[in-house]
C-alpha cells in the first residue's frame, strides 16, 4: 500500500516553512499598520493646533477614515489577475512596494487631495497583500499545518494594527509612516529567500522549479514526487475543462457563494464597528478605565484570540470552531442588548457595568478564536486550483464591501433602533451564520489538494448518496484515498 501524502509529509522538515512564514509576516505587519493609519492619524489631522501641514474638516475626515475598506476591495479584485500572471511571490513584492509609496505620500502630502491619493494607494496595496500571503502560505504548507499557515497572515496583520495604535501614542505623527514601513524594508532584504508556490510553478509548466521549491521547503531528504504528481493531475484536469465552463461550474460557484456569505457574516458580527467606534461605545458610567484603555484591551483580546485560533485549527475542525464562536458571540451580544434595552448601565450599577466590559471581551475572544481566521483559511482550500486566485480575491472583496456598509450604516442604525437593536441584530447574525455553517460548510481539515478538489464535484455528491450524510462523506474521500 502506497503511503498517502499526509503520511509522507511526516518526514518533511518544517524549518524552512516556518522561516518563510516569518518573512511573509513582515509585509502583513506593515499592512495591518496601514489599516490602522487613518484611525491613528485622524486626531492629529482634525486638531487645528497640530504641526501637520493639513487640517481636515469633519466631512473631509469622514472620507479620510472610510476610504480604506472600498480601496481594499479594489485591491482584492485586482490581485486575482496579478497572481495568475506573475505568481504569488512577485505579487507580494509589488504590493509591498506600493504600500511603501503610499506611506511616503501620506507622510509628505501637502494638500488634502494628495492625502486622499495616499489613502487610495494604501487601501489598494493592503487589499493585494492579504490574499497573496494567504495563498502562498497555504500552497507551500504541509497538510497538517495548513490551517495554521492559512490563518497566519491575518493574525500578523492584526498584530500590525495593534502595533500602529501603540506607536501612534509614542512617536511624532510626522515619523509614523516611516516607522510602520520598516518591516517592508526588512522584507525586501529577505525577499529572495522566499520560495514561490509549487502549485503556481506547475501551472506555468515549470516542473523543475516546482521540484526545487518543494525540496527547499521540505528538506533534501524529502521526496516531492507524490506532491508533484498530485498537482500535475489537478492541472491536467483543469486544462481539459472549458475555461468558460469552469467559471460557471458548481465546483467554483458553490464555494464562491459559501465563502462570500461567510465573509459577509464575518464583517456583520459587529467586531469592526466596535473596534472603529470604540471611543464612543466604551463610555461606561462608573468605570475607572478610559475608552482608550478599553479600546486597547479589546484590540489585544482580538489579537491573542487569533493566535489561539490558529493553534486550534490543527486540532479541531473548521466547522466546529466556527459554530462555537458564533454561539459565544450570539450569547454575549444578546446579553449586552438586554443591558441597553432595560437601561441597566448606570453608575449606581457597577456590577452590571463591569459585566458589560467583560462581555465585550468575551465577544471579541469568541469572534477571534471561533470565527476570525477561518474564512481566510478556507479561501486557500475550497476553490478549484485553476481559479483559486480569482475566487480568493472576490470572496475577500465581499468582506471589505460588507465592512464598508457596516461602518457607514452604524450611526443611522443606532439612531433608528438604539444600541440594544444593534447588538440584537449582530446576535441574530451570529446565529444565522452558525446555522449556515452547520448545513452548508464541508470540513477540510487534514485533506490533501486532490481531496479538497473533490469536495464540490458532482461525483462527490454521488458518493454522498451512498454515505447518507454530506459532511461524513468528506471523511470517506480520505478513506478511499488511503485504500488506493
Amino acid at each position: 500500500m502506497v503511503d498517502t501524502i499526509l503520511h509522507q509529509q511526516e518526514t518533511a522538515s518544517t524549518i524552512r516553512l516556518y522561516m518563510s512564514a516569518g518573512v511573509i509576516a513582515l509585509p502583513c505587519i506593515a499592512a495591518g499598520a496601514g489599516i490602522g493609519y487613518p484611525a491613528v492619524a485622524l486626531p492629529f489631522y482634525t486638531n487645528p493646533t497640530s504641526n501637520l501641514p493639513i487640517h481636515l474638516s469633519q466631512q473631509q475626515a469622514t472620507w479620510f477614515v472610510s476610504l480604506s475598506a472600498p480601496m481594499q476591495l479594489v485591491g482584492n479584485l485586482l490581485v486575482g489577475v496579478i497572481m495568475e500572471r506573475i505568481g504569488r511571490k512577485k505579487t507580494i513584492l509589488i504590493s509591498s512596494l506600493l504600500l511603501v509609496i503610499a506611506f511616503f505620500i501620506l507622510t509628505f502630502a501637502p494638500t488634502y487631495e494628495i492625502l486622499l491619493i495616499g489613502c487610495f494607494l494604501n487601501g489598494t496595496s493592503v487589499g493585494m497583500i492579504m490574499p497573496a500571503c494567504i495563498l502562498l502560505l497555504s500552497e507551500i504548507s504541509l497538510i497538517r499545518l495548513r490551517g495554521v499557515m492559512g490563518s497566519f497572515p491575518l493574525v500578523v496583520m492584526n498584530i500590525g494594527y495593534s502595533l500602529s495604535i501603540v506607536l501612534g501614542s509614542l512617536i511624532d505623527m510626522n515619523y509614523f509612516s516611516s516607522a510602520i514601513a520598516t518591516p517592508i524594508i526588512v522584507f525586501l532584504i529577505l525577499y529572495f529567500y522566499l520560495a514561490e508556490s509549487p502549485v503556481w510553478l506547475m501551472q506555468q509548466s515549470s516542473v523543475d522549479e516546482a521540484n526545487k521549491a518543494l525540496v527547499a521547503l521540505r528538506g533534501k531528504t524529502y521526496s516531492p514526487q507524490g506532491e508533484l504528481k498530485e498537482i500535475e493531475d489537478l492541472m491536467s484536469e483543469g486544462n481539459n475543462e472549458d475555461p468558460t465552463a469552469s467559471w460557471t461550474s458548481r465546483a467554483f460557484l458553490l464555494p464562491l457563494t459559501i465563502l462570500s456569505a461567510l465573509f459577509f457574516f464575518h464583517a456583520s458580527f459587529g467586531a469592526d464597528v466596535i473596534s472603529t467606534y470604540a471611543m464612543t461605545i466604551f463610555k461606561f458610567p462608573g468605570i475607572p478605565l478610559s475608552p482608550a484603555v478599553m479600546a486597547l484591551l479589546f484590540q489585544l483580546g482580538w489579537t491573542f484570540a487569533f493566535i489561539i485560533a490558529s493553534a486550534l485549527m490543527s486540532k479541531i475542525g473548521r466547522r466546529k470552531q466556527f459554530m462555537g464562536g458564533c454561539l459565544g458571540m450570539a450569547s454575549s451580544l444578546m446579553i449586552l442588548g438586554c443591558f441597553h434595552f432595560f437601561n441597566m448601565l448606570a453608575a449606581d450599577q457597577p456590577l452590571i457595568t463591569w459585566a458589560a466590559v467583560v462581555l465585550h471581551i468575551i465577544f471579541i475572544v469568541a469572534f477571534g478564536v471561533g470565527c476570525g481566521p477561518i474564512p481566510h483559511t478556507l479561501t486557500g482550500e475550497l476553490f478549484p486550483q485553476q481559479l483559486k486566485s480569482f475566487g480568493c480575491g472576490i470572496a475577500i472583496a465581499v468582506r471589505f464591501l460588507a465592512q464598508f456598509l457596516q461602518l457607514r450604516l452604524y450611526h443611522p442604525l443606532k439612531a433608528a433602533v438604539g444600541m440594544s437593536g444593534v447588538y440584537g441584530i449582530n446576535s441574530i447574525t451570529a446565529l444565522v451564520a452558525c446555522i449556515f455553517v452547520f448545513f452548508l460548510l464541508p470540513e477540510t481539515r487534514n485533506m490533501s489538494i486532490s481531496q479538497l478538489n473533490l469536495v464540490f464535484k458532482k461525483q462527490h455528491n454521488a458518493d454522498s448518496e451512498e454515505g447518507g450524510n454530506y459532511h461524513t462523506n468528506i471523511k470517506s474521500v480520505e478513506i478511499k484515498k488511503i485504500k488506493k
